[in-house]
């Protein structure tokens, strides 16, 4: 028996592909492509991304990129000038996407201001971090989360320690209620 999906424009969370020397895994990359979802990647990845027959849709480019480098058919330039984050966030705006996977990008506040907007994945070495503002997962015990600012309200099936961590106290549901501002939550995959 065979299995058929049909799979919308926009309908799974784009990947933008940061830095790929991040330390973060060819395989699990390779399973978040496995969708064919929008690809986006800064200029700076390109030579890399080829070499590996890595698809993309869009490049970032900075102002001072040589246009004349080759590129895979249909690949639309997005050029930006200080910084690539708004112009990516207006990438996907565009194109009605509110999912994303940043690879190789570590939890930095300029993103913070999209999460009310999209669903954001950090996607860093072997972690992955999520900005919130609530937080309600079931989670086996001893497995270790961090989070990036001190949390208010009753915490549920976590102990916090010192410097950010929480350790899951035993399998079941762990819950952080809702706080006043987003903040990232890591966990390791």
């Amino acid at each position: 028996m065979s299995s058929h999906h049909i799979v919308r424009d926009n309908q799974e969370p784009a990947v933008c592909i940061v830095d790929v020397d991040s330390h973060f895994s060819e395989k699990y990359l390779g399973q978040l492509l496995e969708w064919s979802p929008t690809v986006i990647a800064l200029a700076s990845n390109l030579d890399w991304l080829q070499t590996r027959g890595i698809k993309i849709d869009i490049l970032l480019c900075t102002a001072d990129h040589d246009q004349e480098a080759p590129l895979q058919p249909h690949v639309q330039r997005v050029y930006y000038s200080d910084d690539y984050i708004a112009t990516l966030f207006e990438c996907l705006k565009r194109a009605n996407n509110t999912a994303v996977y940043l690879v190789g990008f570590k939890p930095k506040a300029e993103v913070l201001p999209y999460a009310a907007e999209f669903t954001i994945n950090l996607l860093h070495g072997v972690s992955r971090s999520i900005p919130v503002k609530r937080y309600s997962k079931w989670l086996t015990k001893d497995t270790v989360l961090r989070v990036n600012t001190v949390l208010s309200g009753e915490l549920r099936n976590v102990k916090m320690i010192p410097s950010g961590t929480l350790i899951v106290l035993e399998d079941g549901l762990v819950d952080i209620p809702e706080q006043s501002a987003f903040f990232y939550l890591t966990e390791e995959l």
